[in-house]
């Protein structure tokens, strides 16, 4: 009994260590872990998925005594995670990954390599190296001289770059084969000494292996490791895209669903519930949870989810910033997930406790496909709708929607589709995080959708458009001026001159266009003019027109007074005029 009390005070005491380190600053991460009584154990104890993202947050080339202490088990995870190009041998992975190993320590990257991971690194060999065995009678001058030998029975030759870029090396390219040419020195002349014989044995091997079998049989090994550590094989983890309708969510029993079970003396990672935002709902909701197999539980379904959003979107992990960025696509449409069940109960979004409560009825994959499907329902909607509009069958572009419009449009249109945040300066797409995300999408995918059933029902000539650049805004106001000037309807500029007197008599009066303080507001005459040219021209009424583009074409008599409310005719310059088409 005494034994196993210290042994979970050790576990313990190892959890809580690794939990102040995850803390720390990159520099002070690997201080602290090599001032620990006993380092090994403490970097033994850390998840492998943990270490991997420590690693990169202190620097590969930093991280040296963290590999040095590392398990085999470890090392195999970094090789699992960072040599493989989806399902090929990623060589420069390997040479640079075996590199580190071999500086941190020699004498077990060479057991290693020598006997635990021996099929790999043969095929590794096959690919950089030729080997030509030397008989008792042979003349070494008959080999040749690019050759070279440890024993003066095997000679060895280092081929030219295997990646088959080495007719057009540039400066980082040769740099890069200069590092395994090196390395492969130094990698071969380590076995030799180590053990001869294992040696000779891993060069003959070495030279008969069946590349696309070997290949084929260590990405099969390497896949279970993965999904052992709940990365799952592409074709399963794209299953989390999958959505769900609340009837196939709600119709299947809990107690029919696998949820994991936890032992909490166990080192799971949790590296990425530390990454969440705590303001989100779904982190509020595990704050709350009473019960710690339960919230251990949830924890882990939120771990496997983000490693199977990690292999469904085949994003490699390099640092905290990229797991996050997993842990936060999860959280978003979990909560969406979680506000759809209460409002199709009729209840408001849930609070924590409520929140916490369906998470543990349902697992977190579900309530993900469930939240995941009110954005995919809207891709699809976007989808069917561009099949048939109008602006595709003119053959517009995108742009014609204007800024905003074309940013959700390109948000929905995409394979994955995302949020257009029109309040991020930088990276305006962003995944959906809430229902008001979803709810603002819908409403202006309608607006886009009945504005192009507007203009499909006015039969505009676009054939002498080509070379305008025509956006909905300033091709139904230009058709409009035009109508109003009783000019042709092509779809032509106007030039300035006669547009001056549409701008000054129909749209603003001529005594308030000296107004500075703020634009002058558009006679309410020429609102009811447009409109009377849409009822005429489209065949809907005054109360179809306002209940399907109402809000929009508001929004559109509010730029133009913005644009223009405050310019005299005599100033307006064709060249910042973008509402009307100008010559």
């Amino acid at each position: 009994m005494d034994n196993k009390n210290a042994l979970e005070k050790i576990v313990q005491h190892l959890a809580e260590t690794r939990k102040q380190i995850a803390t720390l600053p990159a520099e002070k991460a690997i201080d602290r872990i090599l001032s620990a009584l006993e380092p090994a154990a403490l970097v033994h104890s850390f998840p492998e998925q943990d270490l991997h993202l420590l690693v990169h947050d202190i620097g590969i080339a930093d991280a040296l005594p963290i590999f040095k202490l590392a398990s085999n088990r470890q090392w195999e995870y970094f090789f699992d995670v960072e040599t493989w190009d989806r399902d090929r041998v990623d060589l420069d992975a390997v040479t640079r990954w075996a590199n580190l190993f071999l500086t941190a320590d020699p004498f077990r990257m060479a057991h290693w390599a020598g006997y635990e991971k021996v099929e790999f690194f043969e095929y590794y060999l096959y690919k950089n190296i030729r080997v030509v065995v030397r008989e008792h009678d042979m003349d070494p001058g008959e080999i040749g001289d690019d050759f070279f030998t440890l024993d003066g029975v095997f000679y060895i030759r280092i081929l030219d770059d295997p990646s088959g870029l080495s007719g057009k090396m540039d400066e980082s390219r040769q740099s890069l084969d200069q590092d395994r040419r090196r390395f492969l020195t130094r990698f071969l002349k380590r076995l030799a000494d180590e053990n001869p014989v294992r040696f000779h044995q891993i060069l003959l091997e070495a030279m008969h292996v069946i590349p696309a079998e070997t290949e084929e049989a260590t990405y099969r090994r390497r896949n279970v490791r993965m999904v052992e550590k709940g990365f799952l094989h592409f074709d399963e983890a794209i299953g989390v895209y999958q959505p769900l309708t609340v009837d196939e969510i709600k119709g299947q029993s809990p107690r029919r669903e696998y949820r994991p079970l936890v032992d909490l003396t166990q080192p799971v990672t949790r590296f990425a519930v530390r990454l969440g935002n705590g303001q989100n709902p779904v982190m509020r909701a595990l704050e709350v949870m009473d019960i710690d197999s339960h919230r251990a539980r949830v924890e882990m379904e939120l771990v496997g989810l983000a490693n199977r959003l990690i292999v469904a979107d085949q994003k490699p992990i390099r640092d905290r910033v990229d797991l996050k960025y997993a842990v936060e696509k999860a959280c978003g449409y979990i909560n969406i997930g979680l506000t759809g069940l209460a409002a199709e109960d009729g209840g408001p979004s849930p609070d924590p406790l409520t929140s916490a409560a369906i998470m543990g009825r349902y697992s977190l994959p579900r309530l993900f496909r469930f939240g995941y499907g009110y954005a995919l329902r809207l891709k699809w909607r976007a989808d069917r709708w561009v099949r048939k509009s109008w602006f595709q069958q003119q053959g517009l572009a995108l742009t014609f929607w204007g800024e905003t419009w074309m940013g959700v449009l390109g948000g929905l249109l995409i394979k994955k589709p995302r949020y257009f945040d029109q309040t991020r300066e930088d990276q305006r797409y962003r995944e959906f995080t809430t229902m008001a995300d979803i709810t603002e999408t819908d409403m202006v995918l309608g607006r886009i959708i009945a504005m192009d059933e507007l203009l499909n029902r006015m039969s505009i000539d676009l054939q002498r458009a080509d070379d305008i650049f025509l956006t909905y805004k300033n091709l139904i106001l230009t058709c409009w001026a035009r109508d109003d000037l009783e000019l042709s309807p092509e779809v032509k500029p106007i030039e300035l001159s006669i547009f001056r007197s549409f701008y000054g008599d129909c749209l603003f009066a001529p005594q308030k266009l000296k107004s500075v303080n703020a634009p002058t507001e558009i006679r309410l005459s020429a609102k009811q003019s447009f409109l009377d040219w849409l009822i005429r021209n489209s065949g809907l009424t005054e109360v179809d027109i306002m209940t399907r583009t109402g809000p929009t074409l508001e929004e559109l008599f509010a730029e133009i007074e913005n644009e223009l409310g405050r310019v005299d005719p005599e100033s307006l310059d064709p060249r910042f005029v973008s509402l009307f088409l100008l010559k």
